[in-house]
C-alpha cells in the first residue's frame, strides 16, 4: 500500500483500510482488496487476494515489554 496521510487510514474490528486499499476479515477468510497506482510509471494495480487460514491461534503476544502493541 502506498504511503498515505493519517486521515486516509480507517480501522474497525474487522477492517484496516489505507487509502483505497483494504484488508478485512469476513469470519473465515482474510480478504485483501488492492486498488493502487504503480511507480515510477503510473499504472493501475487492482485485484483481490483471499487468504484461507488452516488454523487460527487464540494466544496473543506482546510486541514490547509494556504489552503495547499486542
Amino acid at each position: 500500500m502506498t504511503e498515505r496521510p493519517w486521515h486516509r487510514i480507517r480501522r474497525d474490528e474487522d477492517t484496516l483500510a489505507v487509502g483505497p486499499s483494504a484488508l478485512r476479515w469476513d469470519g473465515n477468510v482474510l480478504v485483501i482488496d488492492i486498488n493502487e497506482t504503480s511507480a515510477p510509471l503510473p499504472y493501475p494495480v487492482r485485484g483481490q487476494v483471499r487468504l484461507y487460514p488452516e488454523r487460527i491461534g487464540t494466544t496473543g503476544f506482546n510486541l514490547d515489554p509494556a504489552g503495547k502493541p499486542r
